[in-house]
This record gives structure tokens, C-alpha cells and sequence, in this order.
């Protein structure tokens, strides 16, 4: 009972941080994305003339040149602050924080020279340079503002450092639930139990005139059960395969996750390429904004 209980809330306490780092890595990818779609949204646009029409396709309010450019730059600095982030605490993508893998994110465009020579001259330590790419981010969009690219006031300055401090706080916290995961005599402790168990159940089963084939059966579904939960406990302790206890099994696929934040760094850019009602229409609320208006059909 006492194996069984101790086994058992260790199971729980693993899976409790596998848990953990799960909702991080989606919370902070939702967080990214919160940002880029705020920018996207705030970014400054070009108007129609007045005298077009209003039906037509190519009647749309786009992007400012400028305003376009300075929102592919912050798209590109999310994605590379993605990886390096991953990169901090994944041995899978430690590699990338090699001068060697610094020089290929050259080669694959996340860097331009310039960047890649202040990350690695800054005296910010290798597995905080997401940290510095975060600040980059933060100076674009303000000095964005700044220079008339981005549309809102002081409650934009404001959202952004919100924003920002979120992504931090969920990108730091990562390293702080691996490294205070469990502690390893708890972990021994529950070996030790488990091998016990194993080892004097052929002892108490023979001993009280079970069966040759009871005994055996016994052994078997202790051995399965008590060292399959216990194996089980030690890869919910390792979610992204640095200790190796996820061999022939699917742990936290940080490909994946990387991939569908770059999806999302400029998925909200495109979104908004094109807005169907111009501004001189809403400004003018009358006969051009009731073409947007239709009937409540289909609703329910």
C-alpha cells in the first residue's frame, strides 16, 4: 500500500509538470500571437480615394509601405526569438546556440550580419539571447509608433509592455518548472520501493502456497504495473527529451510548436492585407456602408 500510494502521487507530481510545460509552450505561442495581431491591427494603412467605388475588389485600405515592412521585421524577430527560446532549454535545439548554428541562421534568413554579430558580442549569456531578441522587439514596435507607423496613444505603449512581459514571464518560467522538477531522492525512493516489491513478491507468494503459475502471473503484473508507472512518471518528467527516457515514444514535439508560431508570426499580417470597408465609408455612414450591411438570414 505504502509503494502503491508513493507511486502513485509521484505519477501525478510527473504528469502535473509535463502538464505545466504544455499549457506554457501554447500560451506562450498565444501570447506571440496576441502581439503580432495587435500590431497588425494598430499598423497605419493607405485609404482608397473617395471617388472610387465602393463594390469594387480593388477598393480595399492596405498597408503603409513602411508600416508593412516594420511588421515583417517584428514577425521575423517572433520567430527568431521562438527558436532561440526553445533553444535555451531543449538539448534537441541547443545546437542553434553554437557559432555554428548562429552562422547557419544566417544562411536560412533569421539573422542579418549586423544581428548576428551584437548576439554574439553582447555580454548577455548564450541562453539568454531570446531575452535581448524580445528587447528588439519592444524598440521596434515603440520606435514604430514614433514614427507614425503604428496608430494609438499612450494605451499603445501600454499594451505592448503588457504584451512583452507576458511572453517573459511564460518563456522564463519554462526553465524554472524543468529545473525544480522533482526531487531526485523522492525519485530514488520510488526505485527502491519498486525493485523491493519485485523482488520480495516471489518470496511472500511462494511462501504462503501460491501456485507455481500464480506466482509467475504475480510477478509479471507487478513488474508491468509498479516499473510501467514508474518509467512512465520519468518521461513526464523529461517533456522535451533531454534525458532520453522518451526513446520509442512522442514527447512535447518542439518542431511543431515551432512551426506553428512561424506560421502565426505573419499569419495576422496577411489577414489584414486587404480591409473591405475604407475609411471614408464608415466616416460617411451612409449609402457605402449599407452595401455591408445584410439581411439576418441564416443567423440561427
Amino acid at each position: 500500500a505504502v509503494t502503491t500510494f508513493t507511486l502513485t502521487f509521484f505519477v501525478n507530481e510527473a504528469y502535473s509538470c509535463w502538464r505545466k510545460c504544455l499549457d506554457l509552450c501554447y500560451n506562450l505561442q498565444g501570447k506571440l500571437n496576441d502581439f503580432s495581431m495587435a500590431l497588425a491591427g494598430c499598423a497605419k494603412r493607405v485609404e482608397p480615394p473617395s471617388t472610387a467605388d465602393t463594390r469594387s475588389v480593388e477598393t480595399t485600405s492596405k498597408f503603409t509601405p513602411p508600416s508593412r515592412k516594420i511588421l515583417t521585421i517584428i514577425a521575423r524577430y517572433i520567430r527568431l526569438f521562438n527558436i532561440l527560446s526553445y533553444a535555451s532549454f531543449t538539448r534537441s535545439h541547443r545546437p542553434l546556440l553554437t557559432p555554428q548554428g548562429m552562422r547557419q541562421m544566417i544562411t536560412r534568413g533569421l539573422l542579418t550580419e549586423k544581428e548576428h554579430a551584437i548576439l554574439i558580442n553582447s555580454r548577455i549569456a548564450a541562453t539568454a539571447r531570446h531575452n535581448q531578441v524580445l528587447m528588439w522587439i519592444i524598440r521596434a514596435a515603440i520606435d514604430g509608433r514614433k514614427a507614425g507607423h503604428f496608430e494609438g496613444g499612450f494605451g499603445f505603449e501600454q499594451n505592448i509592455l503588457l504584451r512583452t512581459q507576458e511572453i517573459r514571464a511564460n518563456g522564463n518560467y519554462m526553465e524554472s518548472i524543468l529545473r525544480g522538477r522533482m526531487p531526485f531522492g523522492y525519485a530514488h525512493t520510488c526505485q527502491l520501493l519498486v525493485n523491493l516489491v519485485s523482488w520480495l513478491y516471489p518470496v511472500m507468494a511462494f511462501s504462503a502456497g501460491s501456485s507455481f503459475q500464480i506466482g509467475v502471473l504475480g510477478i509479471v503484473f507487478l513488474t508491468m504495473t509498479y516499473q510501467g508507472l514508474f518509467d512512465l512518471s520519468k518521461r513526464f518528467l523529461d517533456p522535451f527529451h533531454n534525458e532520453n527516457y522518451w526513446s520509442g515514444f512522442d514527447p512535447i514535439r518542439v518542431d511543431t510548436l515551432i512551426a506553428e508560431t512561424n506560421a502565426g508570426s505573419r499569419r495576422w499580417m496577411f489577414g489584414l492585407e486587404d480591409m473591405p470597408i475604407p475609411l471614408s465609408a464608415i466616416q460617411e455612414g451612409g449609402s457605402d456602408l449599407d452595401l455591408f450591411i445584410l439581411p439576418d438570414e441564416g443567423i440561427s
